[in-house]
């Protein structure tokens, strides 16, 4: 079945979502999103047996060029009216309050109102000012505002295949077409959409407005980002002749409808800086083992939510520092998350009696790798504190051992499976034993979750360290059961949205820094959905190689280090 991917933010996923319902599509397409966010949601089944692929302008996405030569290719406008909204900023006072908030509850900030919070002006007076006071020079000048909005969306109809704004100028001053700065209506959306399918499907008409506005409705009473309406200044309404303003309209808040005053009464009442408690008042949350323990510490205490409950460390369990923590940070913590290791905290009886331990495995897996060895032949360097190559080969390292040449030892690996292969299904039957034996030992469980999916989704990035998606999966397993035994409140932790932020510009997660290769009879063996042998690998040093470029560069460190023993 041929695929249609959708790449951008949330205006891409809702798109996604409404295209997989239309009929000329649903049963004939794979309707896959991809997010211009974290990198995940198309296979490279997907990508190769893409025929259309929307991009959402302005984000640029890296794979377009990978995509198959007949896929036809076409761009989209985000879509937005900023100069509605001349106040709009980002909210510093915000805070995700899942599960009814996970947003926070005034996503969209205001600039005069944050402006006066920050100058500690009497909140009884705020909203007085930002209603009543005169449109001053100090004020946006709207004209301006206009100009720039006027050359940013020329800029952009240019850039993409569907263009909006002529229907946007036509349709703006009689028919609302936004909820808030970024929340296009239903109508709107709708438009774009048909537009989109036109261009795609020339000469058929897949859907009609009318069709698509009803196909919507289905999805919620109230318009699919309609979840919050922003009110809009009167004098901007005025100035740019909104004919559907009214002054007495109720605005959707969440599940209520409240009056122009009273959601500004809100946003003051309810934001302007709220005080943290300091670490000394807080408990702690430990989290002890490698450095996917690491990993997870640090998603938790990126979480706002997280943070001003809990005091978050990570403590490791290897190397120097193993087990190394403030004294104190132990008789405070009020939960301990312990990785299943072999090396144990060695300060576990100074955890206080009502500590709740949550013991959690590690994600790895060497039936994806199963000649992965620790590389003799390598070691830590200034630049490199694990070495260049800390992952190595069993193979490589047997025929370094033999004494033969970089060219030898390469040729050999890439054309002798025969001889050096072993039994893949006998070996993952040993590998789910190991998973089951470890996951005995655990109160949060991932064996199976990677049994059953290692075939069709990417698990692992090297042998022990897991892509963003399963780390995700383990997060998600310890906050519920952090919530069962000891927090209720962990279980409204909105991790995804913590994960999102985190890694805008690191999609392939924290622990994405290396990638080993699979071998292509391993990938062949299992038939992984998600291989993809033209896959470029990367290093500690920022490079990445291709397969055969990898193996080069690793067989040439390791004899030069075999030459010049590692200290």
């Amino acid at each position: 079945m041929k695929s249609i991917v959708v790449y951008g933010g949330i205006l891409a996923a809702t798109i996604t979502s409404m295209l997989s319902r239309i009929g000329g599509i649903s049963g004939k397409y794979r309707v896959v999103h991809v997010s211009a966010d974290v990198s995940n949601g198309a296979t490279p089944t997907d990508l190769a047996s893409c025929a259309i692929f929307f991009r959402q302008d302005p984000y640029v996405c890296a794979f377009e060029d990978s995509l198959p030569s007949e896929c036809l290719r076409l761009a989209f406008p985000t879509l937005d009216a900023r100069h509605l909204w001349p106040f709009h900023c980002a909210n510093p006072y915000n805070r995700p309050e899942p599960p009814r908030f996970p947003a926070g509850r005034f996503p969209y900030g205001n600039s005069f109102i944050v402006s006066c919070l920050k100058q500690g002006i009497d909140p009884a007076i705020i909203v007085d000012r930002y209603i009543s006071a005169p449109w001053g020079p100090s004020w946006p000048d709207l004209e301006a505002c206009e100009r720039s909005e006027n050359a940013r969306l020329e800029a952009m109809d240019a850039r993409v295949d569907i263009p909006m704004l002529s229907y946007i100028r036509e349709n703006i001053h009689h028919r609302r077409l936004f909820w808030a700065p970024a929340s296009p209506t239903n109508a709107l959306l709708s438009e774009l959409i048909v537009r989109m399918l036109d261009r795609a499907f020339a000469p058929a008409k897949l859907v009609s407005r009318k069709v698509l506005e009803e196909l919507m409705h289905l999805q919620g009473a109230w318009d699919l980002f309609g979840a919050i309406s922003v009110p809009i200044h009167p004098h901007v309404a005025q100035r740019f002749g909104l004919q559907w303003y009214d002054t007495s309209e109720p605005f959707r808040y969440f599940d209520e409808f409240i009056g122009y005053r009273e959601y500004y009464d809100r946003m003051v009442s309810e934001n302007g800086p709220k005080p943290v408690p300091s670490k000394k008042d807080r408990p702690t949350f430990v989290v002890y083992g490698n450095c996917q323990a690491d990993a997870v510490a640090v998603i938790l205490r990126g979480n706002a939510a997280i943070s001003k409950l809990y005091d978050v460390r990570y403590v490791k369990s290897f190397g120097a520092e193993r087990g190394r923590i403030d004294p104190d940070a132990v008789t405070k913590c009020a939960i301990f998350l312990e990785q299943h290791d072999r090396e144990p905290f060695e300060q576990r009886e100074r955890l206080p009696r009502s500590c709740t331990i949550i013991r959690f495995p590690s994600i790895d897996c060497n039936v994806l790798w199963p000649f992965n060895a620790s590389n003799p032949y390598d070691g830590p360097e200034e630049r490199y504190p694990f070495g260049r190559f800390p992952y190595g080969d069993r193979v490589i390292i047997a025929q370094i051992d033999s004494g033969r040449s970089a060219d030898e030892i390469l040729e050999y690996y890439l054309t002798a499976w025969d001889d050096y292969k072993m039994d893949l299904d006998r070996f993952l039957k040993i590998e789910m034993a190991r998973f089951e034996a470890r996951d005995a030992k655990c109160d949060v469980t991932m064996g199976s979750y990677l049994y059953e999916r290692f075939i069709h989704e990417r698990p692992l990035w090297t042998a022990n360290h897991p892509t963003l998606p399963f780390l995700k999966e383990l997060l998600r397993r310890i906050l519920v059961a952090a919530a069962d035994r000891a927090d209720e409140r962990l279980g409204s932790i909105d991790i995804d949205r913590t994960i999102a932020s985190n890694f805008v510009l690191s999609p392939r997660g924290p622990l994405g820094v290396v990638s080993v290769p699979i071998h292509p009879k391993v990938a062949e063996h299992f038939q992984f959905a998600w291989y993809d042998p033209h896959e470029r690998y990367q290093l500690f040093d920022g490079n990445s190689y291709d397969y055969k470029e990898y193996f080069e560069q690793l067989i040439a460190h390791s004899l030069a280090k075999k030459v010049v023993p590692v200290p």
